[in-house]
């Protein structure tokens, strides 16, 4: 430690005014939670989703699908794959080794990174390093601590790389619906993020979907939904919101009309077990 420099840094510091008033946290600011970590050297080309936020540091150069978007991933980068998003390792490598990082973490957290891939730095490798130390001796606090600085230290290093099979207006439309899924919006305003026509849209994400544009946004709002009842103690009325439905009965009507059952009787059945 070079003490001389912080005394240098520490005669820079503002003279303070006010000595009952400091720099607080941001809002509804928590740490990640329910940690697992595990190492893999086997591919999975199958396509799995998870209601877990799953961060993937490779240590050799692999190939990542997300959605459908493919990732050449080198080692020194790191991917993160939100909850309820696609995921495979489709291509053949000759190595595997990754390590994985599990956590849940409340929605639009400062250091979730906007970004699926970013570069590993050097302070980053130093907190994975101690990430991983901390866990094994079940340090769970600072180990929660050391993923919150790895994660807010990647999010400034994030790589624009990835190759979409979809066109690039549904690519775009499905990129935005993932995005802004808490907020209500039309199919109007997907089409005009998209660049072309709603009716254009329409026929475009059925031909290269499978399933109607509505239907691909039911479906992405009753799992956002159904991760929130399992996995929170959320209000329902803010699970509603959260979804992107203004009023709790209408958010109630749609999910039952899903899944046959309220979302409070979801929530009894599922609490803990997504």
């Amino acid at each position: 430690m070079d003490i001389q420099n912080l005394i240098a840094e520490s005669k820079e510091l503002p003279k303070i005014r006010n000595f009952f008033s400091g720099k607080n946290l941001p809002e509804n600011f928590t740490v990640p939670s329910s940690l697992l970590l595990y190492c893999h050297d086997f591919p999975w080309p199958q396509t799995i989703t998870s209601s877990r936020y799953m961060l993937i540091i490779p240590y050799v150069k692999l190939s990542y699908r997300i959605e459908d978007v493919l990732y050449p991933v080198e080692a020194g980068e790191a991917v993160l794959v939100k909850p309820f998003l696609h995921r495979s390792v489709p291509d053949i490598h000759e190595s595997y080794l990754r390590l994985i990082v599990s956590f849940e973490a409340d929605d639009k957290q400062p250091y979730i990174p906007d970004s699926p891939l970013m570069k590993m730095t050097e302070k980053a490798w130093a907190h994975a390093e101690n990430l991983l130390r901390h866990y094994k001796n079940d340090e769970i606090i600072q180990s929660s601590f050391e993923l919150t600085m790895l994660l807010f230290e990647i999010s400034g290093n994030s790589i624009s790389s990835g190759k979409s099979e979809k066109s690039r207006a549904v690519a775009s439309a499905m990129l935005y619906i993932n995005q802004y899924l808490d907020q209500s919006f039309s199919i109007k305003d997907i089409a005009a993020k998209s660049g072309i026509s709603a009716s254009h849209l329409r026929r475009l994400f059925r031909q290269e979907n499978g399933i109607s544009l509505g239907e691909y946004v039911s479906r992405r709002r009753l799992a956002s939904a159904q991760r929130l009842l399992a996995d929170t103690s959320m209000k329902i009325e803010e699970v509603a919101i959260s979804c992107g439905y203004d009023s709790i009965y209408t958010f109630s009507r749609f999910f039952k009309n899903s899944t046959g059952q309220t979302p409070s009787a979801f929530r009894r059945i599922h609490k803990g077990g997504i």
